[in-house]
């Protein structure tokens, strides 16, 4: 029968015959389809279309001769070709409907294909109700089904165990998905990634993923989690997508927001009047006249599927006799809209009554499902639909057996033009069709089953719709598709109201879809539904219910922000406290031990030690793992500070065993990590090396996102530790990175804050070895700022101050800081971390009372070795900031001791940073107390050879023993670092280039405003001078008013046409300029455009009189241009470049602070250009 339609239909419409012939292998499966039917991998949904080309595949339906877009579509063959050098790239093509986005991917796509590689497409669903990830479902059934993939697949290892979530049809008879299983969704990104590479080992690979704004979000973020790893992912990424069809979502914007910074954006705007000239001729066989082109170019704007309408209705005027020279005669007074009506003209009211019908189903449909919706016969139905493709009006997909609209506007007008009655009909005629064609298999079509029953929904019904909408919610969460989880249970709770469900029932929806926001990481929005939850709850006098909403309040974060106190999260979780009843000791518990963690910043710590140990009792009631763990991760949270150290050990060593009794790695990985920081306080380091070595192992196999994060941080410390700074450097980053993917909402975390953090601690300890800390000042202050709660970030700026040299801003935050004797440091984890900084500020001040009051508060943890945070770096022995103390009240003989000891304790960690320091120290205290020279040249020796093999420079003589400076003892005035011999430098500018001398060595660089700035800085050393002022005083730069000719070059546009198309070029260089990070580039069109703004004001006879405006723009081009010079100095003279990288600071206000450890004079000299 079915071979019978094809012939009828090919014997009436060859056009349409050509692609019907697999319509019987396309039918759905029948009721309770089989395990085999399942795991056919041939998707279901009527959605999206799949290609996998390789040079043999090209479909029929592929048209060659692309028509514009050469220089995009050059940029991405020059991206193909990357791939074999191991670059992969994310390309955005944007445009409006009808831009040609697809088919510039196509053309694309097959110029892959024809060198060797491999194109799989995933096509997004824009008719509602299709499964989250349905692109890449069908990108990943495409590579499965290949060879390519499935030996992929059989290297996968455990890989494939997540990435069944997607591809349950692949797992093998009686093996269990674990959808619920923690960060689960990390797992699976990752899986899909490392299949990906697995691919590409073979043969390069492009995937093309068609129409993302209609993407479900779970796709998105997969999508950025891919865009991140290109970096060691040769894989080409080209997504096409309509911003017009984003801005409706700011979910949608901010995710391809953050994959456009990962990539390139492409743009595709209309085409110009040439190519739109060149397309009517090719479309119409023969060149049409200026006027026709002029018309057709102005009402379409160059849109290349309208201008394709147009052409169509040209020839169509020809055929009929009507001179194709007359634009007017195209008779199209309502523009692009109209065109679309009129393609629908020449059509049987019946054929339009069907094109309606599958409006209605989608962008895509089958024959089967449109047969079942209209009610139609298949030779009928067969006819109808050849109409309509030899029409134009629908196309074949790629996928055999289904159509889809040319364009979205045609399918969006033919389902707005229908009655409501009609609209509401066909919605329920489409859910008949899915019940009765899937059965039992209809789970697998809960989005669109609920999609239609929700627009098939009359006032006062819905019943079926709100209990099918809320078991798509469930599945989509199963499936760790948290936002269209979200989605889902937004829809419920609206079907909820309308029908009037109880408020219990409602309250349910709302927690449901508070944890799965909480979990895709939309943190604002799950606080604001768990809030509305407990109003909720509170109203009802449900106490179980408000306690899920106050933990839910507090994100699924396993720790909070450091420093931030949520005074309103501390009130709702003492609130549920309170109205629980003492038999539910699991949520009692929970809710206990969350309150004790965001406590921890406000209250006292006897309150948070009696919280805490009551969450553990109640746990250890209750015999349930989890809770237990929770209330013992709580615990350490809260009490981490200072007397806790063995009962922290104890803590993490009972997790661990809990976990290795039940076999539960991710509680393992947390037993450890608390493990290793208690140990390393003790000064255990091989047996925190030990717990390191479990913890990665265990991370790494279990691809475990939080823990690998964790793994990479201990790593980057213990590489500190050890004085291996580049691969700190290294491991930092890859942890700063593993942190701030977290931020995706993988797995509900949220510690992007805590890692920017944690990465901004290990870099100050890295560069104050290094002697760069100056580089870092701007991070720290604004670290001040940000977290008033933590009062070490301003303990570490006032110790930058001390060793930038900046004695008086440092000796102001000491001052501030000691108002109270040091008695208002919050006595928690960062405590010792706050008083050793200030200890060695301390002593660079030399102020003795206040030595003797930081040394008394210091002394009870002289056996302690500090641990910053949870593990991001190592500050040594507590006994080396009591030495340094002691030494400054004067007591000589305490301060050795305490030096000889921290001597060894550095020794027996390997600390050799740590083990140098202390050593100078040591030797600087010799000299000044009794003159032991012979000990002293010995201890600067060996810190002399130790910081050789680091790498280390001794830019100020601390170990050269003719210099060094005694550690003296006496109170008041702060000691200068013992200065070095005098020297000279030169800056000096003839003509168009500068030269500079420094040290014996000489640059060159051509004229750049930025050199005019810094000659201005360095000729007024410690004077701030504002941004503005420097822009003010610098000489006009080369190629903005000419230093030879002094013409504005701006003076030659003369209309304000001419001045707005030179604003749109200079927006675009600015854009290219950041985009390749050329600094000066970016400065010097900066510069332009803000003389175009102002010209263009005064155009218009407006004058924006924002002195703020200018001031951010001032600060933004001075501090892109200094930075610029410096980098090309340094380039040329390291040393220089260290000179002024640590001693020029930018920003709204900018100075050159020479270093008080050298004494350095410039010679600044500007000879004036000769005139022309």
């Amino acid at each position: 029968m079915a071979g019978d339609r094809v012939s009828g239909a090919q014997a009436v419409h060859p056009a349409a015959g050509r692609h019907l012939s697999h319509v019987k292998a396309e039918q759905p499966p029948p009721a309770g389809p089989t395990t085999q039917a399942r795991r056919s991998g041939v998707p279901e949904h009527p959605a999206g279309s799949v290609l996998h080309a390789t040079a043999a595949d090209r479909p029929a339906h592929h048209r060659s001769g692309l028509i514009g877009r050469v220089r995009e579509l050059d940029e991405l063959k020059g991206a193909v070709q990357r791939l074999a050098l191991g670059e992969g790239a994310v390309y955005l093509l944007a445009g409006d409907a009808g831009s040609g986005k697809t088919r510039l991917a196509d053309e694309l796509a097959h110029h892959a294909a024809g060198a060797g590689g491999a194109v799989w497409w995933g096509r997004c669903w824009e008719g509602g109700g299709a499964p989250a990830y349905w692109p890449w479902l069908q990108v990943l059934r495409a590579g499965a089904a290949g060879p390519q993939g499935r030996q992929a697949l059989e290297g996968l290892g455990q890989g494939v165990q997540a990435l069944l979530t997607l591809l349950p049809e692949l797992a093998p008879e009686g093996v269990a998905l674990r959808p619920d299983v923690e960060h689960a969704r990390f797992y699976l990104f990752d899986a899909v990634r490392s299949f990906f590479a697995a691919c590409m080992a073979q043969a390069p690979l492009v995937v093309v993923l068609d129409d993302v704004h209609a993407a479900d979000a779970s796709s998105l973020l997969l999508l950025q989690f891919l865009a991140r790893s290109l970096r060691t992912l040769p894989l080409l990424l080209i997504v096409t997508y309509r911003p017009q069809a984003t801005r409706s979502s700011i979910e949608t914007t901010q995710l391809l927001g953050a994959v456009a910074r990962e990539g390139r954006h492409l743009p595709l705007g209309g085409l110009p009047r040439d190519e739109v000239a060149a397309f009517l001729a090719a479309a119409t066989g023969a060149p049409s006249t200026d006027t026709v082109v002029e018309h057709v170019h102005e009402i379409t704007d160059g849109n290349p599927f309208f201008v394709r309408e147009f052409a169509l209705l040209l020839a169509e005027s020809a055929s009929e006799g009507r001179p194709a020279g007359d634009a007017a005669a195209l008779g199209i007074p309502q523009g692009v809209r109209g065109a679309l009506r009129r393609r629908l003209e020449p059509l049987d009211h019946m054929v339009v009554s069907a094109l309606e019908a599958a409006a209605v189903v989608g962008r895509e449909f089958d024959l089967t499902r449109l047969g079942h919706v209209t009610g139609r016969p298949g030779d009928q139905l067969l006819e109808e639909v050849g109409c309509a493709v030899e029409q134009g009006v629908i196309e074949p997909s790629r996928r055999p057996g289904r159509f889809r609209f040319v364009h979205g506007l045609m399918r969006d007008l033919l389902a707005e033009g229908l009655p409501a009655v009609d609209r509401v009909e066909l919605h329920q005629r489409a859910a008949e069709a899915l019940r009765h064609l899937y059965g039992d298999a209809v789970e697998e079509h809960l989005d669109d089953l609920a999609h239609h029953l929700q627009r098939a929904a009359t006032p006062g019904q819905g019943a079926d719709a709100l209990e099918v909408t809320v078991r798509a919610a469930e599945r989509a969460h199963a499936k760790l598709a948290f936002e269209q989880a979200a989605a889902r249970y937004a829809e419920a709770l609206d079907l909820a109201e309308r029908l009037g469900t109880d408020r219990t029932g409602q309250l349910d929806l709302l927690l449901a879809r508070g944890e799965v926001l909480a979990r895709a990481g939309a943190n604002a929005a799950a606080r604001s539904t768990f809030q509305t939850a407990a109003v909720a709850a509170r109203a009802l006098d449900d106490p179980v219910r408000l306690a899920r909403a106050a933990l839910g309040s507090g994100g699924a974060s396993t720790t909070p922000t450091a420093g931030v106190v949520d005074t309103s999260l501390v009130d709702l979780l003492s609130e549920a406290r309170a109205a629980l009843s003492d038999r539910d000791d699991r949520l009692r518990s929970l809710v206990t031990g969350r309150l004790a963690m965001e406590r921890c910043y406000v209250g006292s710590r006897d309150e948070r030690e009696a919280l805490t140990s009551e969450a553990v009792e109640l746990a250890r009631r209750t015999n349930d793992r989890a809770t237990l763990a929770a209330a013992l991760n709580a615990r350490h949270f809260a009490l981490w500070g200072l007397e806790d150290s063995e009962k922290r050990l104890a803590a993490g060593t009972e997790i661990l065993e809990l976990a290795s009794a039940a076999g539960d790695d991710d509680l393992a990985m947390q037993g450890h990590t608390w493990r290793v920081v208690a140990l390393l306080e003790q000064g255990e380091v091989t047996a925190a090396d030990h717990d390191i070595r479990h913890l990665t192992r265990l991370a790494e196999a279990r691809r475990q996102p939080y823990h690998r994060w964790n793994a990479a941080v201990l790593q980057a410390m213990r590489a500190l530790l050890d004085g291996r700074f580049a691969d700190a450097d290294s491991l930092a980053r890859r942890a700063l990175a593993l942190g701030e993917r977290l931020d995706l909402g993988t797995g509900g975390l949220s510690v992007g804050p805590n890692a920017r953090m944690m990465y901004a601690v290990q870099q100050f300890n890295r560069l104050k070895e290094e002697g760069r800390l100056r580089t870092i000042a701007d991070t720290v202050r604004g670290f001040v700022q940000q977290y008033p709660t933590l009062p070490v970030w301003r303990c570490a700026l006032a110790f930058l101050c001390c060793q930038a040299g900046e004695l008086d801003e440092a000796r102001a935050e000491f001052e501030r800081l000691s108002l109270h004797d040091f008695l208002d440091l919050p006595k928690d984890g960062n405590w010792l971390v706050a008083i050793t900084l200030l200890a060695e500020v301390c002593a660079a001040l030399g102020d003795a009372r206040r030595a003797e009051q930081l040394a008394e508060l210091l002394a009870p943890h002289a056996g302690r070795v500090i641990v910053v945070a949870q593990g991001a770096s190592c500050r040594g022995a507590v006994t080396h900031y009591l030495g340094l103390l002691a030494a400054t009240a004067g007591r000589g003989d305490e301060a050795l001791a305490h030096f000889g000891d921290a001597a060894t304790t550095h020794d027996r960690l390997g600390a050799r940073a740590h083990a140098i320091t202390t050593r100078v120290a040591w030797a600087r205290c010799l000299l000044s107390h009794r003159g032991d020279a012979q000990l002293a040249h010995r201890l600067l020796a060996q810190a002399r050879e130790a910081a050789a093999e680091l790498g280390l420079t001794d830019p100020a003589g601390d170990l050269d023993a003719d210099r060094v400076a005694p550690l003296d003892r006496g109170p008041g005035a702060a000691r200068a670092p013992a200065p070095r011999a005098r020297a000279r430098a030169t800056l000096r500018r003839r003509g168009l280039v500068w030269t500079i001398a420094y040290d014996g060595v000489i640059t060159s660089l051509k004229q750049a405003r930025g050199l005019e700035y810094l000659a201005l800085l360095l000729s007024e050393p410690g004077v701030e001078q504002h941004a503005l002022s420097l822009e003010q005083a610098a000489r006009p730069t080369a190629g903005f008013v000419g230093p030879a000719s002094g013409k504005d070059p701006l003076a030659e546009l003369g209309d304000l046409d001419q001045l707005r198309e030179r604003f749109t070029e200079l927006r675009a260089e600015i854009d290219e300029a950041e985009a390749f990070h050329d600094e000066e580039r970016g400065a010097r069109a900066s510069a332009h455009l803000d003389a175009l703004t102002r010209r263009l004001a005064e155009r218009a006879g407006v004058d924006d009189g924002d002195g703020a405006a200018r001031s951010e723009r001032a600060r933004v081009n001075v501090t892109r241009a200094i930075r610029a010079v410096m980098a090309k100095i340094g380039a040329n003279d390291p040393a220089l470049g260290r000179h002024l990288e640590t001693t020029v600071r930018t920003g709204t206000y900018c100075v050159y602070r020479p270093d008080p450890r050298v004494t350095l004079t410039w010679d600044i000299t500007i000879a004036e250009p000769e005139s022309a």
